[in-house]
């Protein structure tokens, strides 16, 4: 049986590592933000989340582009569900909690209630 190390913290690990990591997030959040763009552009109300992908330049991987690609697709169906009108940035590239550049809302609310 397999069992999580949560003795571990992420701020403990190697910098350039989670360099690496941060820059990672950043691209994929902007590759969601893109392919929500793209649908919402085309209208495309009940997407495919195994249709071909936009072209779109990035350095991700083809595995890491199909996720972004699946999860706006979530996002976007959600969206129109919902009958939203105006299109809100899904989201908003930040860097790893904790970070000095990251932003968490809901750290921030939650530590209201603390």
């Amino acid at each position: 049986m397999k069992k999580a190390i949560t003795h571990l913290k992420l701020s403990d690990g190697n910098a350039g590592k989670l360099a690496q990591l941060d820059a990672v997030a950043v691209e994929y959040l902007r590759v969601v933000q893109a392919d929500i763009d793209w649908l919402i552009a085309h209208e495309v109300k009940e997407p495919d989340k195994y249709a071909d992908l936009p072209d779109l330049t990035t350095p991700l991987s083809a595995r890491w582009q199909r996720c972004a690609w699946q999860q706006a697709c979530g996002t976007v169906q959600s969206w129109y569900a919902n009958e939203r009108t105006h299109p809100r940035s899904r989201h908003r590239p930040t860097a790893r909690p904790g970070s000095p550049h990251s932003h968490n809302p809901i750290e921030s609310s939650a530590s209201e209630f603390a």
